[in-house]
């Protein structure tokens, strides 16, 4: 019984978090993109086993946080292919500190910046496209629908899952939840449509399985990487919960997933 308070808890902290950093604007999602991206950096680090001095790396994922995101220009500010130049000389850093396992850790790099920097920038940057759009609680929206597909899968999944998703990767995964968490979200987008001029109600239930299977595939990847580590959870810091990717492991493929989405449907621009 305390197990599950502590769990509720620290659940409903987190969602409130969440919510008080969008509600806050521009700034809040910025602030909160970042400190989720120190957080999951340092997990990730321990997940791969990263040897790479820490220092080098947070202070890079700083730099590059900050130019793609950053929520008000800066007079003078160079555009973002700047940071192309950073690449040969990152690698570069790689092999002068260690020939031997430069490659290896330089894949490990990558997989970190790919994986937790990139999707957290494009946060920030659907925050403001919706903002522009004039919807900028449609975020809230998203984070809704993820909620609903994880309830609805685990729910069912739980209750009468037999078929195993992909059990090598995610034991506890079944088909049965899998699809409950697909029509739960369907329902989640639909009722997003019928709530805004943004969305049509075919968009709206095509959106909310899209979620659903970013959402279901950012679950599996970061099972496979708590795999690779030997580890139940990727750290401790949320009670009940484990680290901060268990918890935004669908967070991580939603957002480009559903940047993509509404660029192809063209409701936003990239930019």
């Amino acid at each position: 019984m305390k197990k599950l308070l502590v769990r509720s808890i620290s659940g409903l902290a987190y969602v409130l978090v969440l919510i008080a950093a969008i509600l806050f604007g521009k700034w809040g999602v910025f602030i909160l993109g970042g400190l989720l991206l120190a957080m999951g950096i340092a997990e990730a680090i321990r997940l791969l086993q990263i040897t790479i001095p820490k220092t080098l790396i947070f202070g890079l994922s700083l730099v590059v946080y900050c130019y793609l995101s950053f929520p008000v220009p800066i007079p003078g500010y160079w555009p973002a292919e700047i940071l192309l130049v950073l690449i040969p000389l990152v690698f570069f850093s790689f092999l002068f500190l260690n020939p031997d396992t430069a490659l290896e850790q330089s894949s490990k790099f990558c997989l970190l910046i790919l994986y937790i920097l990139i999707p957290l920038s494009l946060l920030n940057q659907l925050y403001m496209q919706l903002s522009q759009a004039q919807i900028p609680l449609l975020l809230l929206g998203v984070l809704a629908v993820i909620w609903i597909n994880d309830s609805c899968a685990y729910l069912v999944g739980s209750m009468v899952g037999r078929k195993k998703l992909w059990y090598s990767v995610s034991p506890g995964k079944t088909w049965e939840g899998f699809a409950a968490g697909c029509a739960g979200a369907m329902a989640a987008g639909y009722f997003l449509s019928t709530n805004s001029a943004f969305l049509n109600p075919w968009q709206g239930v095509v959106f909310g399985l899209w979620i659903s299977i970013m959402a279901t595939m950012g679950d599996l990847f970061e099972s496979a990487l708590k795999r690779y580590a030997g580890v139940k959870d990727s750290g401790a810091v949320l009670p009940g919960h484990g680290g901060v990717l268990d918890r935004i492991d669908s967070i991580l493929f939603v957002i480009p997933g559903v940047f993509g989405f509404l660029v192809l449907i063209q409701k936003i621009n990239f930019s």
